[in-house]
């Protein structure tokens, strides 16, 4: 999704930017204030935050263990350049085609008004929350001159661990594709982000000991939390994407720095994190256990496929989250996706009916009782669309399958073994018919492949 890319260049894009944003820094404003190498207490303008770069820059390197290996140049922004800088960014990485159509299929999830606009969506939570960031486009880090003098150093902190970064491992090529997958691109985002967040804690509370010590950590990634609760008009599932990097990423980071320090940290560049189930349950990570990959074709039946994606086992939440409130709580929800092995989450259109969207998800799980745990969950989806609470249950060629048909809304959930399929057919223009949804599935168990993750 748009938001997840931002700050991840893929291979079509051209410049990157990697920010902090205000509700993390400001999870860190209750920790001492950090003071600037030679100076007795913190800055009292913008201008005069930047005279120190290059003394956070030599304090922050010790701390990382990383030496800069060129200068870095910084500057002052305006919020009103920064949003200049950002649509530009996604009038560079995206056609208006691939932002139509992920408008369209996050439309036709109901997780948007029919009558927002996505990239206002995006734009304005991000105009709003960045508070510093670095382009590694032009070598520069920009400090926002809206930001409280308090929170500068920290926001400094952070944005030069990016500039770091970008010149030991080169961000371009640490992305490479994945930036193509909501839920890979995510990951690395989160070693990225979770990287920059752990050394400015370290650099707020003087030292890495607060990295090492896991009760000292705990406390101070359960304060980062409850800093990032959601604020404002934009939707959960885009403050869920927004934030996991820096919360989750932190506590990835934290854990491996528990086993093995910086050099543990480090081999996360050479062999980044496949899924954000490797980064919420790191021993996955260790044990590189990798996801499925899914398939499924539905030509045969002349849909045509506008929106391709696996969401992971984060985002699936985030997901589900939003769009069974008040029906399902938020902690059932998350052990049902907690044995997440693999999904893919796609759109399709009718060309004899524009109006028509077919929204298809196939997901793998790690056993047979994780698959049932969650068929449960999302069998909840089916008084949410078609406003009906019961549905017409049948025993499926494959398995248990729950199915409702409302007056222009379908939905059909079925599991085999250890796989889920949930089938959303939305006909706002004309009724919903069984037998078109009933043949969706039937194509989807026909044509449905499992291969290893391609490389990413």
């Amino acid at each position: 999704m748009i938001s997840h890319r931002i700050g991840a260049k893929g291979p079509r894009s051209k410049p990157g930017i990697w920010f902090a944003c205000q509700m993390v820094c400001a999870a860190l404003i209750g920790l001492p204030a950090p003071t600037a190498a030679g100076a007795e207490e913190a800055p009292g303008s913008v201008e005069e935050v930047l005279s120190h770069v290059d003394s956070v820059l030599a304090r922050i390197s010790e701390l990382r263990g990383l030496a800069a290996t060129e200068a870095v140049n910084r500057s002052v922004q305006d919020r009103e350049t920064l949003g200049r800088r950002l649509r530009e960014m996604i009038e560079d990485e995206f056609t208006d085609a691939e932002i139509d159509a992920e408008e369209r299929f996050i439309k036709a999830l109901g997780l948007i008004t029919p009558d927002a606009d996505w990239r206002d969506v995006v734009l304005s939570l991000l105009e709003d929350q960045i508070a510093g960031y670095y382009d590694h486009d032009v070598d520069t880090f920009f400090l926002l001159d809206d930001q409280p003098l308090d929170a500068q150093l920290a926001i400094m902190s952070h944005e030069l661990v990016h500039a770091l970064q970008d010149q030991h491992w080169d961000l371009d090529a640490y992305n490479g594709d994945a930036t193509l997958l909501t839920d890979t691109g995510i990951a690395r985002s989160a070693v990225i982000e979770g990287d920059a967040m752990a050394v400015m804690l370290a650099y707020a509370a003087s030292g890495n000991a607060i990295l090492s010590n896991p009760t000292l950590f705990a406390a101070a990634t359960a304060t980062m939390q409850s800093a990032t609760v959601p604020e404002g008009p934009a939707p959960p599932f885009v403050w869920a994407q927004l934030t996991f990097p820096y919360v989750d990423g932190l506590a990835l980071i934290g854990s491996l720095f528990q086993q093995g320090g910086w050099y543990a940290v480090n081999q996360l560049y050479d062999d980044p994190p496949q899924s954000t189930e490797q980064v919420l349950t790191p021993s996955r990570y260790m044990q590189r256990d990798p996801p499925t990959w899914l398939s499924y074709e539905l030509a045969s039946l002349g849909y045509e496929r506008y929106v391709a994606d696996v969401l992971g086992q984060h985002m699936l939440s985030a997901v589900l989250d939003q769009l069974l409130d008040e029906l399902v709580a938020t902690s059932a929800v998350r052990r049902a996706t907690t044995g997440w092995d693999g999904d893919r989450f796609d759109g399709f259109s009718d060309p004899n009916e524009p109006t028509r969207d077919v929204i298809v998800q196939l997901s793998a799980w790690d056993t047979e009782d994780d698959a049932r745990q969650f068929r449960r969950v999302i069998s909840r989806l089916g008084a949410v669309y078609t406003a009906l609470d019961a549905p017409v249950e049948a025993s499926g060629r494959h398995g248990h399958r729950d199915l409702w048909v409302g007056e222009h809304d379908a939905v059909l959930v079925e599991r085999w073994g250890d796989l889920v399929l949930l089938i959303i057919d939305r006909r706002p223009s004309s009724g919903a018919a069984a037998g078109d949804i009933l043949a969706v599935a039937e194509e989807v168990w026909r044509t449905h492949q499992r291969s290893a993750y391609p490389p990413l």
